[in-house]
């Protein structure tokens, strides 16, 4: 049952009460004309007979003129200032019972009313009727007592304008009263009325002439619109019913007769309106009338139309109802006694209508309106109409609130509800709950609760609600404690919630958006939870089909979301949702903004046999703006700057920029950074060997495919690795670029690294080691390594570290004596003008075109110069041994025009080597060629094949054939 059909219900039931006292009203004036007044309460009358017959008039002469009468059987009075015949009476027989009584037979009475005539007739009667010079004072009428009223000089086979019918009538003009006990019909075009046991008073007030009608028991009222509606006699009458929105403010000039009236129909009442049925206990009603009938618009119409701006009445198809719903007949009917009384002023009911019904239960039970074909049914306690202003009230006491309730669809339940029916606003204004139901009309555990009001408002552009327009609510308003649940683990809280529908001007409604706000909570069935200030859900309808499907969720102000192990803080949120073939929904994109904070934790592949499980991996996020789109395979992070850090273990990495995008797409994850920026990766607990914080900085752009492991920074980028507080490496170029693998613990290492120069300044890889300088001291630098060139390449995986043009490698030693033994310690430096390679794997490496050394060893001061085109050097790298550990010299040979300055000495030679555990250097001459010594000190000179040289203490002897253990491996 809809608040359409529940509105033409109620106002049916208004409609068929107002008409019946509009006819008992008109009933006297158009029959009698009493003289006498009597106030509403006056007792019952007793039977007309012997002894309550009234005493006759001294004046005589009056009885023996009535008594004259029995033999003409006719009589009639005429109006004395008009001359007009007012009554008409006919008899068959009229005999004196004395004392001014007379027993009448077929006695058969016109009455003249201006265009109308009323015909009163029954099979005979008992009358007191002192003076032929008026009316009868009262009497009996008995067997087929029939009243009715045509138009004057109407033929006889019209049909009546009205018609009471009964077995017997007491009637008494003195004091303005009929009665009968027996049953009575009352019928006019398109109205019928029944009941046993009838009483009318009246009076001679032009503003209320009918001051009482009873019904004693049972009855029924039947009103078909259609059927008065097409008595074309009634044309000339004013509607009771307007086209117009409500009652006529403007007041009439002159002085209006108003008339003010209430009913009560009791017990067992019954209101039928083709398949729709209403059931209470009694109902009540107020009317306010006009020179005797319901002023233009009194009841407002359901069944009017409303001019749009446009200036074209705009009706609406598709309502739902069969054309002639508004038409079906209307049937009351009751067990108990009926009643109307005229009142001396105006109660409150008709404050703000002209007419106004309210609908009582039976003690302990409920007012009912079904609708057969749908089942739906409304309950409530009282249900209140005013029908001028179409206002619909209906009232629950205890645990019988106002229950709706549509099969397989669901119920609401509340203690009120109020709606004006030509605004379509109205509101549920106690704590209320609205229950979804299955096909088998079962709970299907779907709910809505609300612990203050719902307010709503339905379309009314076409009509009033109730009219055949289209019903299409326009919006709905839960407010305080909203707790929705969907039956199937989802759920929203807040403490209002709004509902507004799309298309409210066309004929296909459907829900467009949904608005939570003040604590808002919504709950997912998999554990998803948001909470926000705001929450607005935005719905579309596909074509075709008939369920609206959510597109859009927005939350606004402390937003907190959450899903599994995600979570998400933010100042904004706008999630897209997209709606699969399996009729799931799904989140397709998300976009949140200031103050964003995400994280997401991922739990680790399934260990394999005898394996233990690896730690969980920690992703955060926070930046001013966040994007996820591609059905959440890409994000886009900004902020000034945006930070995005990965913790798995002991492991930490972290990278911050304006603007960071990264994906997730086929089993592969990349990241990318435009503009500046930083990437970070530490252990918390560094072990030998192993790096325990990597930091890179770069002023272009930075990219990661997590994939293949390839990452590159562009752009004056710097990155420094760190051993703990023990070492730092730093390498600066345009471009450094990184490629990682997994080795066989599952870890990732190192597999190649480049770095690249802008084309104009070399790039630089530096290596640091410090050593503790004593308790409380900053660390001391111990050696330090600093290589350059156009572009440095390492394949960590076979220990190839190579310089692809011009470059320098410079190595400080400030180990103290006795660490080592070494000469390396001091400072050297190597360039050249072609390339340098180094090979981890064979301790071996190579500087070509021009390669220049020069070493200043520590403590003594003295400086070694080489030159030569190529030369090749011999190291030690170990299996985990440190960085500043793989790059110290064992051997060096240098070959092609070698030059060698140390100390005072100069040499000349085609190949030098030099092996730093014995301080021994051997120059050796090509076959055929010699060697050439000078000494700056003493300017002695030697020519030989080969000459060594002892770096440690300075002696040098010729040779003619050196050792096999200076050549180099």
């Amino acid at each position: 049952m809809n608040s359409k059909r529940t509105g033409r219900l109620v106002g049916a039931a208004l409609v068929i009460g107002v008409t019946a006292i509009v006819a008992f009203a008109l009933i006297r004036q158009n029959v009698v004309a009493p003289e006498v007044v009597i106030d509403d309460a006056a007792t019952d009358l007793p039977e007309p007979g012997p002894s309550t017959i009234a005493a006759l008039p001294d004046s005589g002469g009056a009885v023996q003129d009535i008594v004259k009468l029995s033999s003409e059987a006719v009589w009639t009075r005429m109006d004395p200032e008009t001359g007009e015949l007012r009554y008409r009476m006919e008899w068959d027989q009229l005999e004196p019972a004395g004392g001014g009584v007379f027993e009448i037979s077929a006695p058969r009475a016109w009455v003249f009313q201006g265009s109308r005539i009323v015909e009163i007739s029954a099979e005979r009667g008992r009358l007191i009727w002192p003076s032929r010079d008026r009316e009868p004072e009262s009497g009996r009428l008995e067997g087929d007592v029939v009243i009715e009223g045509r138009m004057l000089g109407a033929p006889e086979s019209d049909p009546p304008l009205g018609r009471l019918e009964t077995d017997s009538l007491n009637f008494n003009t003195t004091f303005g009263e009929m009665r009968t006990e027996a049953p009575v019909v009352i019928s006019a075009p398109g109205l019928d009325v029944s009941g046993t046991g009838f009483t009318l008073r009246f009076n001679a007030e032009a503003s209320r002439p009918l001051t009482y009608f009873r019904i004693d028991q049972g009855g029924s009222v039947v009103y078909d619109q259609a059927a008065m509606e097409a008595d074309e006699r009634l044309a000339s009458d004013e509607s009771s019913t307007s086209d117009g929105e409500g009652r006529d403010e403007t007041p009439d000039d002159g002085a209006d007769a108003i008339a003010l009236y209430s009913a009560r129909f009791e017990d067992d009442l019954s209101l039928d309106v083709g398949d729709q049925r209403m059931i209470g206990g009694a109902a009540e009603l107020w009317v306010r009338l006009v020179d005797g009938r319901l002023a233009k618009g009194s009841i407002a119409s359901f069944d009017a139309t409303v001019e749009p701006a446009s200036g074209a009445t705009r009706q609406r198809s598709g309502s739902g109802e069969p054309a002639d719903a508004a038409s079906a007949p209307v049937e009351l009917t009751w067990t108990g006694p009926m009643e109307i009384r005229a009142l001396p002023a105006a109660p409150n009911e008709l404050e703000r209508d002209d007419a106004f019904i309210r609908v009582l239960a039976p003690t302990g039970g409920v007012v009912e309106l079904i609708d057969e074909p749908s089942a739906t049914s409304v309950n409530c306690v009282n249900l209140e109409y005013g029908a001028t202003r179409r206002d619909l009230a209906m009232y629950g006491v205890g645990p019988l609130g106002v229950t709706i309730t549509a099969p397989s669809l669901g119920e609401v339940v509340s203690g009120r509800f109020d709606i004006d029916l030509t605004s379509g606003v109205g509101e549920f204004s106690t704590p209320g709950i609205v229950q979804g139901r299955n096909e088998d009309d079962e709970p299907d555990g779907r709910e809505l609760r609300w612990r203050d009001r719902l307010s709503f408002a339905i379309d009314t552009t076409n009509g009033p609600v109730g009219s055949p327009a289209a019903l299409i609510p326009d919006w709905a308003l839960f407010e305080g404690g909203i707790d929705a649940r969907d039956g199937a683990g989802a759920s929203v809280r807040g403490e209002t919630l709004r509902a507004e529908i799309a298309g409210a001007r066309s004929d296909t409604p459907s829900l467009e958006r949904l608005i939570l706000s003040t604590n808002a909570e919504a709950r997912s069935a998999d554990g998803g939870r948001v909470t926000s200030d705001i929450l607005e859900v935005d719905f579309e309808t596909p074509e075709g089909e008939s369920q609206p499907r959510p597109v859009l969720a927005t939350a606004r102000g402390n937003v907190e979301a959450s899903q599994g192990r995600q979570l998400l803080h933010a100042g904004e949120a706008e999630l897209s949702l997209e709606t699969g073939d399996d009729g799931r929904t799904r989140p397709s994109s998300l976009e949140a903004r200031s103050g964003v904070e995400t994280r997401i934790e991922i739990e680790p592949d399934e260990p394999g046999v005898g394996e233990r499980p690896g730690p969980p991996s920690i992703i955060d996020a926070s930046g001013d703006r966040l994007s996820v789109t591609d059905g959440f395979s890409r994000f886009h992070l900004l902020g000034e700057p945006a930070l995005l850090t990965l913790a798995r273990g002991d492991e930490r990495s972290e990278v911050t920029g304006n603007s960071i995008s990264g994906s997730d797409q086929d089993g592969g994850r990349g990241l990318i950074v435009f503009g500046p920026g930083t990437a970070t990766h530490s252990f918390a607990r560094p072990t030998p060997g192993r790096f325990g914080r990597v930091h890179v900085e770069w002023q272009g752009s930075m990219q990661f495919d997590d994939g293949t492991g390839e990452a590159e920074a562009i752009g004056a980028a710097v990155a420094t690795a760190e051993f703990g507080d023990a070492e730092r490496h730093i390498a600066r170029g345009e471009r450094i670029a990184i490629s990682l693998q997994e080795n066989r613990f599952g870890e990732r290492e190192l597999a190649s690294a480049t770095v690249e120069s802008d084309g104009e300044t070399n790039v630089e890889v530096e290596l640091r080691r410090f050593v503790d300088s004593g308790a409380g001291a900053a660390r001391e630098l111990e050696s330090m390594a600093n290589l350059r060139g156009p572009q440095i390449d390492l394949d960590a995986l076979t220990g190839v570290l190579e310089v692809p043009g011009a470059g320098l490698l410079l190595v400080e030693d400030r180990r103290d004596e006795g660490a080592s033994g070494l000469e390396t310690r001091g400072t050297m430096l190597l360039e050249w003008d072609g390339s340098m390679t180094l090979e981890r794997g064979s301790g071996r490496g190579q500087i070509r075109e021009r390669a220049r050394m020069t070493h200043r060893a520590r403590g003594t001061g003295v400086l070694t110069e080489l030159e030569c085109e190529t030369l090749d050097v011999g190291f030690d790298w170990p299996e985990g041994s440190s960085a500043q550990e793989q790059l110290t010299l064992r051997t060096v040979r240098a070959r092609d025009a070698v030059f060698v300055r140390h100390g005072t000495m100069e040499l000349l030679c085609d190949s030098l080597t030099y092996d730093s555990a014995s301080g021994i250097a051997t120059a050796i001459a090509s076959p055929g060629n010699t060697i050439s010594v000078f000494n700056t000190e003493d300017a002695r000179s030697i020519v030989a094949e080969a000459i060594e040289i002892d770096l440690l203490n300075g002696g040098w002897a010729a040779v003619r054939r050196p050792s096999a253990s200076l050549v180099p491996n």
